[in-house]
């Protein structure tokens, strides 16, 4: 059965290990703050809801200028 992954707990090995990754600049740095990135706005609507409506103003007022 698969594992809910809301219902895990988070250790400091589980968050520490990507934080170490993007600190000493491993190889998939870009990759680790893309994913880090997407996780925390799944985590806070909101927050995506707002980034999301600033993208779209900023373009919108951009295209329109051109």
């Amino acid at each position: 059965m698969k594992e809910n992954i809301l219902s895990r707990k988070f250790t400091n090995a589980l968050v520490s290990a990507p934080a170490s990754g993007s600190l000493f600049a491993g190889t998939d740095t870009t990759a680790e703050a893309m994913q880090w990135t997407i996780a925390e706005l799944i985590n806070h609507p909101d927050a995506f809801k707002k980034g999301q409506d600033l993208a779209i103003y900023k373009i919108s007022t951009i295209l329109i200028s051109s």
